[in-house]
């Protein structure tokens, strides 16, 4: 498994990027680098910027699924290109 993915998969819930080393087992310059890069691909959130006694955290960004995955929960796939020819509202 990449890092990246340890990353996206450990965030889930808001974590410090001092839990994020200590979980990858990598220096806290890695992880920023890691970070940086899936915060530009918005796979992952930055919340809060550290000051005042409350550390900045990164939590995985959650997409919904398309028509095209597969999924076991079919009640929440979205339709990303509804095709509605008589303009009914919906």
């Amino acid at each position: 498994m990449s890092t990246e993915q340890k990353i996206l998969r450990y965030c889930i819930e808001p974590k410090t990027t001092v839990d994020i080393a200590d979980y990858c087992g990598l220096e806290k310059i890695s992880i920023y680098t890691q970070l940086a890069k899936l915060q530009r691909n918005n796979k992952i959130e930055k919340r809060g910027d550290g000051r005042r006694g409350s550390p900045c955290v990164y939590v995985t960004i959650r997409q919904a699924p398309t028509v095209t995955e597969s999924s076991d929960n079919y009640e929440n796939l979205v339709v990303k290109h509804a095709h509605n020819p008589f303009g009914l509202r919906l």
